[in-house]
C-alpha cells in the first residue's frame, strides 16, 4: 500500500466516525427537545404524556402525546387500530409522571435519551 492510500483510508475513517457523531448528537438534541416539551405540557395540563416515535406522511417524528391525542390519532388512521394505550406507554421512550407532585429525575431522562439513541443507530 502506498502512503497516499493509507492517508486516504485514515481520512475516510475519520469522516465516518465524525458522521456518526453528528448523527448521534442530532438525535440526542431531538430527544432533549421532545422530553422538555412533554414536561412543559405535563406541568400545564397535569396529564401524563409519553414521547414516542410516530410514522407520519412527512417522515418519522418524535411526538409527545397524552391519551386523548392517542385516541384522536387512532381515529385519523395514524396509529394502528389495535394498539392500546398501555402498549404505547410500555414502548415509549419517555413518560412524564402521572401528576405534578411526582418529579422525573435526571437519571430517567438520561436513560430515555440513551434508549432512543440506541434505537436510532439501529433503525435509522
Amino acid at each position: 500500500m502506498s502512503v497516499f492510500s493509507i492517508i486516504y483510508s485514515d481520512f475516510n475513517e475519520a469522516r465516518l466516525s465524525l458522521k456518526e457523531w453528528f448523527f448521534c448528537r442530532k438525535q440526542a438534541i431531538r430527544m432533549d427537545i421532545a422530553i422538555s416539551l412533554a414536561d412543559m405540557k405535563q406541568k400545564g395540563w397535569n396529564r401524563q404524556f409519553i414521547v414516542m416515535l410516530m410514522s407520519l406522511p412527512a417522515g418519522d417524528r418524535l411526538v409527545s402525546i397524552h391519551r386523548d391525542k392517542f385516541l384522536e390519532y387512532q381515529r385519523a388512521g395514524l396509529l394502528p387500530k389495535r394498539l392500546k394505550w398501555s402498549d404505547c406507554k410500555r414502548m415509549s421512550f419517555y413518560q412524564t409522571p402521572e401528576c405534578r407532585n411526582n418529579k422525573a429525575t435526571l437519571l430517567e431522562r438520561k436513560e430515555a435519551k440513551e434508549k432512543y439513541i440506541r434505537y436510532a443507530k439501529r433503525y435509522m
